[in-house]
């Protein structure tokens, strides 16, 4: 688990390493936190973010983050 303090993505760009060493865009990640200032500065990277109240908002949050990703087979299209 790639754990980093979420208040020096804005100012470090961290996000940039995401894509490093996971392999995953900012846009394909989900972060969920109970700290209002962590969840905005995420969206500033780009990243799905929510702010965790319970866990079946979490569950929800995390539906809808996969729902919106494009399937393994409209990837392959795109890249031809």
């Amino acid at each position: 688990m790639l754990e980093l303090d979420v208040i020096e993505l804005v100012d470090h760009g961290l996000d940039a390493r995401w894509e490093q060493r996971l392999g995953v865009q900012p846009t394909e990640m989900l972060f969920l936190d109970d700290v209002e200032g962590h969840v905005r500065a995420a969206h500033a990277c780009g990243i799905h973010a929510s702010l965790f109240q319970e866990t079946t908002q979490a569950i929800a949050a995390l539906e809808a983050v996969l729902q919106a990703q494009p399937s393994s087979e409209e990837r392959a299209e795109a890249k031809n």
